[in-house]
């Protein structure tokens, strides 16, 4: 998702993108009908999504996605047409604390 080149875009927007990390929430925290996660690794996270794709995510799972890169809200998103979860034990990212 980075900025690579320094002409305030991401590199990779409009563009097919695949990653992977851990899921930080349950599917079901932000709708009940449509896929929407955040999955992140040790340097960052982004939204996944998608209108036609059902998967039963729950937060701590590791997951493989394929999609393009789009921008929603002025915020990276994947919309998402793979979704793979791998089988292994859940491991919940660690929340960062925050200095008010």
């Amino acid at each position: 998702m980075a900025d690579g080149d320094g002409d305030g875009e991401m590199d990779r927007l409009n563009q097919k993108v695949t990653i992977s990390g851990r899921s930080s929430v349950d599917n079901l925290s932000f709708n009940e009908r449509l896929l929407s996660v955040y999955i992140q690794d040790d340097k960052a996270g982004v939204q996944v999504f998608s209108g036609e794709l059902q998967a039963d995510i729950k937060r701590g799972d590791s997951v493989i996605v394929r999609g393009s890169l789009q921008l929603y809200y002025n915020k990276p998103e994947i919309i998402a047409d793979t979704v793979i979860i791998v089988d292994t034990a859940p491991d919940p990212p660690k929340p960062i604390p925050l200095s008010t």
